[in-house]
């Protein structure tokens, strides 16, 4: 996806991630940003590579160094992004934005998927479009539709949302990206989000395939995280099986990979993943319907989620590799005598809250 920055004539390009990876001027390279391991990103112009950057824990960029292993840039960030300890060439990239479409006004502005950021005035420049929805009445920042992070920079971030479409194709990119071919991931990514937007999917009474509980039938959380495990293994094993079958009769030439045992995998890792999601995590019940809908989205989507719970991000990531590797541990074909990865579901209680809270685990059957 393109957006065209007018002032400049100049194209932002996006990712399937929704991460911004380069900056375009017509056909002409004005920078791009190539993920790398530990947040870090190797930066290109249409010379070729610049620098290599380097992130904080936030995601923002305190350090640049060249391909000679020069200072390229230093810096720090005050807790709502103001820029300051200057060295070498400016590079500001706060919690992994850029300020492509306004670097000068008033300290500049940076540009999240959503909407622009002022640091000076550690606020945004619209209001939050998910209106009362992204509203905790416990919690009286959250009353702020223009204000960042719900107050607390030092320890939460804005960067895409959580358990979109998207999303789950970022957890399957970084998880089996590198096993599979771009036509490949294209079918995983396509099959997930069916998952979501197809037929029926989001009626209340198939909420167990996104690792929740059914609000109207009033589903037990234990009941719903059952079901939940036996359609992701269910899946699995119909993906290993079909996979077998098609490493026995593999003409030269055609992927390693069968497409329908990639199908099954997704449908598994899409309930799987939707397990970490902070909107369905514990098997929460739902209800369906267009508000709840929005409400849901406004969970996953627009708030602010804290560096605690982008563990459930990366979990996520462990799970998909996980079973992939179950099914497919050697990169090769589905391994059928010793290593079954399954999934199971466990849940507790406790006095002080009755209801349960349930959550899935691997293991692997040997049997």
């Amino acid at each position: 996806m393109d957006e065209e920055q007018e002032s400049c004539g100049q194209e932002f390009v996006y990712g399937p991630g929704g991460g911004k990876l380069a900056v375009m001027s017509g056909q002409a390279l004005v920078r791009a940003d190539i993920p790398l391991p530990g947040g870090a990103a190797a930066v290109f112009n249409a010379s070729g590579l610049v620098y290599y950057q380097h992130a904080d824990l936030l995601g923002s960029a305190r350090l640049a160094s060249t391909p000679g292993r020069t200072l390229y840039s230093s810096s720090a960030y005050a807790p709502f992004g103001e820029n300051y300890a200057v060295a070498g060439s400016t590079n500001k990239v706060f919690t992994g934005q850029h300020q492509d479409i306004d670097s000068t006004t008033s300290g500049g502005q940076y540009d999240f998927l959503m909407r622009e950021y002022s640091t000076t005035q550690s606020r945004w420049w619209s209001p939050d479009p998910a209106g009362l929805a992204a509203v905790d009445p416990s919690r009286p920042a959250t009353w702020n539709r223009n204000g960042y992070a719900v107050g607390t920079p030092g320890e939460a971030i804005d960067p895409l949302g959580l358990w979109p479409f998207y999303v789950h194709n970022l957890i399957y990119g970084i998880a089996v990206g590198f096993k599979l071919d771009p036509t490949e991931m294209a079918l995983v990514n396509a099959t997930s989000f069916a998952m979501d937007y197809g037929k029926h999917q989001q009626d209340p009474g198939n909420a167990y395939e996104h690792a929740m509980s059914d609000g109207p039938g009033k589903e037990s959380a234990a009941v719903a995280a059952a079901r939940g495990a036996k359609f992701i293994n269910d899946h699995l094993q119909s993906a290993a099986n079909i996979e077998r079958q098609w490493l026995t009769n593999r003409k030269p030439g055609q992927p390693l990979y069968s497409p329908e045992a990639l199908v099954q995998f997704a449908m598994a890792a899409h309930t799987l993943t939707d397990s970490t999601s902070p909107a369905h995590v514990g098997f929460q019940p739902w209800f369906g319907g267009p508000w709840n809908d929005v409400k849901h989205f406004s969970v996953e989507a627009i708030p602010y989620p804290t560096l605690s719970s982008m563990s459930g991000f990366a979990y996520a990531v462990d799970l998909t590799s996980e079973v992939f590797n179950g099914v497919f541990p050697d990169g090769v074909g589905p391994d059928t005598e010793n290593r079954h990865v399954k999934v199971g579901s466990a849940c507790v209680s406790t006095n002080n809250d009755p209801s349960e809270t349930c959550q899935f685990y691997l293991y692997f059957d040997n049997n």
